[in-house]
């Protein structure tokens, strides 16, 4: 495994430019994802890269929620249980019901939970940019999911 140039959401002005995952397509996964989950969007929270290398959507079913979460840049998605705070949350990534199959009818990267909660591997770090390798040890997440789904400023 080796994480894309770009993960963290980090680069630098003299960097080509990296590629960015639409919020509109991103939103319309989200919708699809609810939608066979007999659920329903709650919340809606996206975001520039500038604030963090995420948008949200709140997914509720009954007294169940979900976090959704979006790379800005990659098409890469995840979930997490419950209502994510991301200045102070390091939830468990977790399978949310569908995601896997819909996110591939849609060409987006779901990675399972168990690669997103594993420690960080300095091998995956192969790819990215100086400026991303340099926040990753400011920042020193500790899980995969962690350097995908950030909020460092």
């Amino acid at each position: 495994m080796h994480l894309p140039r770009g993960s963290t959401g980090f680069w630098m002005s003299h960097d080509d430019p990296l590629p960015v995952f639409d919020p509109k397509d991103f939103t319309r996964l989200g919708y699809a994802v609810a939608q066979t989950l007999g659920a329903r969007i709650v919340k809606r929270d996206i975001h520039s890269q500038f604030a963090r290398s995420y948008h949200v959507l709140i997914v509720q079913t009954g007294q169940t929620a979900w976090s959704l979460l979006g790379h800005t840049v990659h098409p890469i998605i995840a979930s997490v249980a419950g209502i994510v705070d991301p200045y102070v949350d390091q939830r468990p990534f977790c399978d949310l019901p569908g995601l896997a199959a819909l996110a591939v009818s849609f060409g987006v990267t779901s990675y399972p939970p168990t690669m997103l909660n594993h420690r960080v591997e300095e091998a995956w770090l192969s790819n990215l940019a100086p400026v991303e390798v340099r926040e990753i040890r400011v920042w020193k997440p500790q899980r995969m999911g962690d350097i995908l789904f950030n909020y460092w400023d």
